[in-house]
């Protein structure tokens, strides 16, 4: 990941907000959380990130995965009380081939 997505990422969190409980159990360390709106809008202006994919968990949490056609990716997981927080996020993200592609082999 390149520092500066690091560093914006971390300007996106408001000072003293820690991870949700349930994503802080998945990770070993803090990560970064903020308004679910907010961290969209950085996402989408900053990186041109947009959400592909989502999924609720068991506990609760929708965990959403937004990437840019640069190859940027960022994971979040997002509480029912609409915080995300930060879980991975990097470079090189490859779509998954669609299956009509391959109909002709």
């Amino acid at each position: 990941m390149k520092p500066s997505k690091i560093v914006a990422l971390i300007l996106l969190v408001p000072a003293g907000l820690i991870l949700a409980a349930a994503a802080h159990s998945q990770t070993p360390h803090e990560q970064p959380c903020t308004d679910r709106p907010e961290a969209v809008e950085q996402l989408r202006t900053m990186f041109g990130e947009r959400i592909i994919g989502y999924g609720l968990t068991a506990s609760g949490l929708v965990i959403e995965i937004f990437a840019a056609s640069s190859g940027s990716w960022t994971l979040f997981a997002t509480t029912p009380q609409g915080k995300s927080c930060l879980i991975a996020s990097g470079q090189s993200w490859e779509p998954r081939p669609q299956p009509d592609i391959f109909a002709g082999r």
